[in-house]
């Protein structure tokens, strides 16, 4: 076993501050662009970092397409934190980027985990490693941990990925709908990384307004295989899809996970139901973990700032140190009892604490239908209540493609949580119906898994819908909790697409994912319902054209039914502020 040193460091060292766990050790040699052969003859660059101690090692490793050196991925502070608490450290190129040999091809489901295999193989034999290696990583990171581990091999002891879904349809659309900015416009991006080696920053060559979004790449100069592929394959089910996903390999993982993800992150939702899948499956003996923090995509690695409107205190050693208990116990091989703790941690926004539960959603919610009330569409807009809607006429609006909710366009989608702000001029839009509760007479606490049920028509072949849960401030001002979109025409996607039939009366359900969140006496609750959010997702053009092949737009009239036959209402698990 590796003791504990002095907390004291060399001066000008990398010192990583989220940790409340004393350390073990020093970061000492690194050897840089290390290449490493893989078995079709492809050199990969690898730098490796191991603590100034006694070896061997335990190794966390991170295999990565943005360069293992470049400033925006800080895999030099990443390395300096684990060598501290013990561990070696080896930073990856992927295939074809940056220092490694060979061509990128993102996401390639077999590239990746046999890269992945190699590597972990590689790293077992060599003097200073213990042979127990991890992978870990959020986003891209995560797709190299889940493709590693999906070819199993003895050293591979354990893996942390976060932020980033196995199933990559569901990545690359939200119920049927498009990531325009996230997965799109990174597929773009790919074109020219050294140019902009932050992802998400804005590309002065690329139009997100260009219709069809199928030429968006080509008119920017910028065409790839990849972004076609993404564009063109825009229908679940496909063999594409099924290919780049590789479900059963990835369903036979056995080794220990802790997924970690943010309530504001792309891919919460999907990230949730992974958990939930692997959780059923079992395949690793109860030892499926879940962390949930008020992130975004992007962080922080340290504390993190605000969730739109409201301030978050949190210093960031409760990431930093459920990973290390993790890695201590099944990759250092050391009997500290993680397995004994609950499974799930979450941090509730606004109460700025983290719980525990031994599920998610965590058991003590009262998870009340809260229903439309009175004209949406009006000046203030209509009422939101637990009590049952009578005999009421319903709100209708006009969606116009070429005027969608764009609050989104020019910000970066890795930051959401960041980006969001005050939702009142959204609010005031004429295509956004509003609906408001009375203030409430004292803090609740809303937390667990939402869900919007609509009644709703269109007069066009096909359309969104998107519903999301506000906190209203007694200022008036407007914080987001979470939201949710639709596209129609794959409302039952296990059906395939279906085209809507003029004036028939559609139930629906929008996934508004999960969320931890206080919110405070004389706040309201408010459910806005319209039809787009753009760039973060496509356009629904309104046609009857496959999503991204047309430039064709036609204004749809909506209609949202709030009676007592069509109740439309959102679900709020809801409790008792303060209540474990």
């Amino acid at each position: 076993m590796i003791a504990p040193v002095s907390a004291d460091h060399h001066p000008g060292e990398i010192i990583w501050t989220c940790s409340s766990t004393p350390d073990r050790a020093r970061p000492g040699r690194v050897l840089r662009d290390v290449m490493v052969q893989m078995r079709d003859g492809i050199s990969l660059a690898t730098d490796v970092y191991l603590p100034d101690a006694a070896g061997p090692f335990a190794t966390v490793m991170i295999r990565l397409p943005y360069g293992k050196t470049v400033d925006y991925c800080g895999v030099a502070e990443i390395a300096a934190h684990w060598n501290r608490k013990g561990y070696a450290f080896v930073g990856q190129d992927c295939r074809g980027t940056y220092g490694s040999g060979g061509v990128f091809d993102p996401a390639h489901p077999y590239s990746e985990a046999e890269d992945g295999h190699d590597t972990v193989a590689w790293i077992a034999e060599q003097p200073w490693s213990s042979g127990r290696v991890a992978l870990t990583g959020e986003s891209y990171y995560s797709l190299t941990s889940f493709a590693a581990a999906s070819i199993p091999h003895p050293a591979l002891a354990c893996i942390v990925p976060g932020d980033f879904p196995v199933d990559r349809f569901d990545g690359t659309y939200r119920n049927g709908c498009l990531r325009l900015a996230a997965e799109a416009l990174w597929a773009i991006w790919w074109m020219d990384p050294l140019g902009h080696p932050v992802p998400g920053e804005p590309l002065p060559a690329v139009d997100v307004w260009h219709l069809p979004v199928a030429d968006m790449a080509r008119a920017a100069r910028l065409p790839n295989h990849y972004f076609d592929e993404l564009v063109g394959f825009s229908q679940p089910g496909s063999r594409y899809w099924e290919y780049r996903c590789r479900r059963e390999a990835h369903d036979a993982i056995e080794i220990p996970i802790l997924h970690f993800c943010g309530w504001y992150d792309n891919y919460l939702g999907q990230q949730l139901r992974d958990w939930k899948r692997y959780r059923r499956l079992d395949r690793s003996g109860g030892r499926n973990f879940l962390m949930i923090g008020p992130w975004s995509h992007e962080g922080p690695s340290g504390p993190a700032e605000r969730v739109g409107l409201v301030p978050v205190v949190e210093d960031g050693t409760h990431r930093w140190d459920r990973m290390q208990a993790f890695y201590d116990r099944y990759l250092m091989g050391l009997a500290n009892g993680f397995e004994d703790a609950p499974l799930v941690s979450y941090f509730v926004i606004g109460a700025d604490e983290w719980r525990r539960s031994g599920t998610w959603p965590p058991p003590g919610s009262d998870t009340q239908s809260w229903y439309l009330r009175g004209a949406g569409a009006s000046t203030g807009g209509g009422g939101l209540s637990t009590e049952a809607p009578g005999d009421e006429r319903p709100d209708v609006y006009d969606y116009d493609p070429a005027d969608p909710v764009a609050w989104a366009v020019g910000t970066n989608p890795w930051t959401f949580g960041l980006n969001l702000g005050d939702r009142r001029p959204i609010e005031a839009r004429p295509d956004v119906l509003v609906y408001t509760s009375a203030p409430l007479p004292a803090p609740v606490e809303v937390i667990g898994d939402l869900g919007a049920r609509l009644f709703v028509s269109s007069d066009a072949v096909d359309t969104d819908f998107t519903a999301a849960l506000v906190d209203v401030f007694p200022d008036g001002s407007a914080n987001l909790i979470q939201d949710g979109i639709l596209r129609m025409s794959l409302r039952e996607p296990e059906g395939g697409r279906q085209l809507l039939e003029a004036g028939r009366v559609y139930e629906v359900e929008i996934d508004l994912w999960a969320i931890a969140y206080r919110v405070p006496a004389g706040h309201r609750l408010r459910l806005e319902i319209s039809s787009s959010e753009f760039d973060r997702y496509d356009r629904n053009l309104n046609t009857a054209a496959l999503p991204g092949q047309s430039g064709e737009t036609v204004v749809a009239r909506q209609t949202v039914f709030h009676d007592a036959s069509r109740p439309s209402h959102v679900r709020i698990p809801v409790r008792p502020s303060g209540r474990p």
